[in-house]
């Protein structure tokens, strides 16, 4: 279905937010084949270095030509700003649950 991945307003947020470019990629289902692929990695030992796992890894994420989506600096800064708030209202929540 795609949800986020195809959604640019939410890649938009994603990229300010990180303070990071977003690639799309050419995979509608990133969130189920990320999964597959952290499964594969604990069920066989798979390493990220090894050929084939580069071979399985390239056939799920391949990036869609001129897809990037570059964070806008002066969204990035507000990320940045906030993020002590949401710290603190975080840790504030943490201990209230005990």
């Amino acid at each position: 279905t795609g949800g986020a991945s195809v959604d640019s307003a939410v890649l938009q947020i994603y990229a300010d937010v990180f303070g990071a470019p977003i690639v799309r990629s050419d995979s509608p289902n990133g969130a189920v084949n990320g999964s597959a692929l952290r499964a594969a990695l604990g069920a066989f030992g798979a390493k990220p270095d090894d050929a084939g796992w580069r071979r399985l890894v390239a056939r799920v994420t391949e990036p869609v030509a001129d897809s990037t989506i570059t964070p806008d600096p002066a969204a990035v800064e507000v990320y940045r700003r906030r993020l002590a708030d949401y710290s603190a209202a975080e840790k504030a929540a943490l201990a209230e649950l005990g």
